[in-house]
């Protein structure tokens, strides 16, 4: 009896605690990140952003030509969805820089991440915007940028740096 708790603890998501900006930000990085073949909640994804959210790409392609996308958190499900459900994905927050005015905060969240079964990582920063309205964090806008060797993640941004 013991085992078959523990099992369906486990294969049970917590619901997010919204009311907090670490919260909101946990969720983003938990609702995206699983192994291959898992099902993502996108629902949950597209609930974490208030109705007119964007998602900003930034960084340095093939080519090495700088590129600024923007897109909806719903062109990202389509765009991304596929891959990181398929392949697997897994994001998580190395370092978490946040400042809050009332109903405002701004978080720069360093991040780490997988893809597939590799154990190759990169690095990069989300610097997210929030708004709390209606009792609970709703992200407003995140950009990201990947680092990379000509663009290194400021040491400030990087665990163990106050």
């Amino acid at each position: 009896m013991l085992a078959l708790t523990l099992l369906l603890s486990q294969s049970v998501k917590a619901e997010p605690d919204l009311t907090t900006v670490r919260g909101t930000v946990t969720a983003l990085y938990n609702v995206i990140s699983g192994p291959a073949g898992e099902k993502r909640d996108w629902d949950l994804f597209r609930s974490l952003f208030d109705k007119d959210a964007k998602m900003i790409v930034t960084g340095t392609n093939a080519a090495g030509t700088e590129i600024h996308l923007v897109w909806t958190p719903d062109y990202y499900v389509t765009r991304s969805g596929p891959v990181l459900e398929q392949r697997g994905f897994v994001e998580r927050e190395i370092k978490h820089v946040s400042h809050e005015f009332e109903s405002i905060a701004t978080v720069f969240s360093t991040y780490e991440t997988r893809m597939g079964d590799t154990t190759e990582t990169t690095r990069g920063i989300n610097a997210i915007q929030l708004t709390k309205h209606d009792g609970r964090w709703w992200v407003q806008v995140i950009a990201w940028r990947s680092e990379d060797s000509s663009h290194p993640i400021p040491p400030e941004f990087l665990p163990g740096i106050r």
